[in-house]
């Protein structure tokens, strides 16, 4: 499976330390699990399947991959389109930056 190929070349790039490739394969595994939990509902009892992935992140790299989810979830959602359409730049930033610090914190 997809998912199974990118936690294995994570690993992979994670034992070489190559810092730059784990997180890509990070961000390509977020993108994946984002659209599973948006065709499913994406809950397993109540979690969904992106917050089970970040337990399973070595300390060095959660939170920056928690970050990159949380910019995820923003850039792929209507709000941001609206957002992007109407706001000025500075205005977009300070919005993005509030709701990604939230979505990190839920």
């Amino acid at each position: 499976s997809a998912v199974r190929s990118l936690l294995v070349s994570m690993r992979s790039f994670g034992d070489k330390k190559d810092t730059k490739s784990y997180l890509k394969s990070a961000h390509d595994l977020i993108v994946l699990l984002i659209q599973y939990d948006d065709r499913t509902d994406g809950n397993i009892g109540n979690t969904r399947l992106l917050e089970l992935l970040f337990p399973l992140l070595p300390g060095k790299y959660r939170r920056s991959i928690q970050q990159m989810a949380a910019d995820v979830k923003f850039e792929r959602s209507e709000f941001h389109v609206k957002c992007k359409a109407i706001l000025q730049t500075s205005d977009y930033t300070r919005i993005k930056s509030t709701v990604t610090e939230k979505l990190m914190n839920n």
